[in-house]
């Protein structure tokens, strides 16, 4: 049971680390295939459950492997805790795997490859990567959410909420496009027939099907200028937290490269 729970907590987080180094940073396709084969297997234990006590094997099936997926995410997370500890302490993963001995001549042992791991007392606690990956974050979602509020400019004004008739779906060309939803809506006395993404709808709620009704709003000034009721107060909730986690990141890679400065002038001194 000893040797069980150093694995899944020590030497299974390590090797998982070596192997994506070996892959150039990219989770290896035999991690991928052990954690859908542990999600089928949590899948199936639960769907046997559901046979031995009566239950409903399908949503059993689905539970139980939703629960294996939430494990795998969970310990995940508790890996990159893992590094995170083992990079302040200098402790390369190579080294708690076995794989090597922790003299640099023995970086390359069992075909690993070069670890690059922090050296205690000979490398910054925070490299400068880690400033330039906050930075890239920074400019991804400036750019993604200035797209956006860009794009927002056609909805801006007044704006009518009525109740609309879903006549039919439109899934674009062969139906392999988006879905949208072709509606008809009363505006004044006239009835105007527009389409909406379903993309847009509130994430709480079902896509409502032809013959059903779905709230949309339209632009007083342009009443073809039609969405589902509370897109426009979604997107631009969305481009705030957009701007507001683009300028955490931004503090995070002043503060990194803050510690990156200190540390080289330590090390000179």
């Amino acid at each position: 049971m000893r040797r069980l729970l150093r694995w899944v907590f020590l030497i299974g987080p390590c090797r998982l680390y070596i192997l994506g180094e070996l892959n150039g940073g990219v989770v290896p396709v035999a991690a991928l295939a052990v954690m859908v084969a542990f999600m089928a297997v949590s899948g199936g234990v639960g769907a046997l459950v559901a046979v031995l006590t009566g239950g409903k094997v399908g949503d059993a099936l689905f539970n139980w492997g939703l629960g294996g997926l939430l494990v795998l995410l969970g310990w995940l997370v508790y890996s990159l805790l893992l590094y995170a500890v083992l990079w302040i302490a200098g402790r390369s993963p190579l080294t708690v795997a076995g794989l090597d001995d922790g003299e640099s001549h023995a970086r390359h042992a069992a075909g690993t490859g070069d670890s690059h791991w922090r050296r205690r007392g000979r490398d910054p606690l925070v490299p400068l990567s880690l400033a330039g990956f906050f930075l890239l974050m920074v400019g991804f979602l400036l750019v993604g959410s200035t797209v956006t509020a860009v794009q927002e400019r056609k909805y801006g004004g007044e704006k009518v909420v009525v109740a609309g008739d879903v006549l039919r779906y439109d899934d674009g060309p062969g139906g392999f496009g988006k879905r949208h939803l072709v509606v008809r809506y009363p505006v004044g006395d006239e009835l105007i027939t527009g389409d909406v993404l379903a993309d847009d709808l509130d994430l709480d709620r079902d896509v409502p099907r032809p013959g059903q009704q779905v709230d949309v709003e339209y632009l007083v000034a342009d009443p073809h200028q039609v969405r589902p009721a509370g897109a426009t107060k979604r997107v631009a909730d969305d481009v705030a937290q957009d701007r507001l986690i683009s300028g955490i990141c931004g503090g995070l890679a002043v503060l990194c490269g803050g510690a990156w400065l200190v540390g080289r002038w330590r090390r000179r001194g």
